[in-house]
């Protein structure tokens, strides 16, 4: 489910959030590879939860299709505010899981897929909405850009966001 945080909210304290599911890979490697998969993954999870932001929204398997030549993958997708931006982010599951072994972790390819949106930079957000199949929904930036689409699986996730997103965009 999502959260609509208004400012007369309060902030949860970090250390009362639950944590994104990262696991602990068991590894024979040294300790310094140890702490490096441990700070990528700290990385990881603080791009979707600080004390900085609040969380808005938060889903996981949204799609994205990085490529026209490849499959759509799933991920976890959060709109953040802040006091002065709103932001969209989305990190394939492979990041967010800690499903890759630790030397690939750094070189993956799926850090290049992941995305770091803030609103100030959209202009026109499309929207498609089909009943049985989900939502899409389709970022244009200020240069004319688009920004891979994000399918949102079926049961009224793309409202949901909408929702969200427009209680972000309200002056306060």
């Amino acid at each position: 489910r999502h959260r609509i945080h208004g400012t007369h909210s309060r902030q949860d304290s970090p250390s009362k959030r639950p944590a994104l599911g990262i696991r602990k890979r068991h590894s024979s490697g040294s300790t310094s590879e140890d702490r490096f998969a441990a700070s990528a993954r700290d990385y990881v999870e603080s791009l979707h939860q600080n004390s900085r932001t609040h969380l808005l929204y938060g889903k996981n398997n949204v799609l994205v299709q990085p490529k026209d030549d490849m499959e759509a993958i799933p991920g976890y997708l959060s709109l953040h505010q802040s006091s002065d931006s709103l932001t969209l982010k989305w990190t394939p599951n492979q990041l967010m899981n800690g499903n890759l072994g630790d030397s690939e972790l750094e070189k993956s390819i799926y850090w290049d897929y992941a995305l770091i949106v803030p609103f100030s930079q959209i202009v026109c957000i499309h929207c498609h909405q089909q009943s049985d199949q989900g939502g899409t929904l389709v970022l244009v930036s200020q240069d004319g850009i688009q920004r891979p689409p994000l399918h949102f699986p079926p049961g009224g996730h793309l409202l949901a966001f909408l929702s969200c997103l427009e209680n972000g965009l309200l002056p306060r």
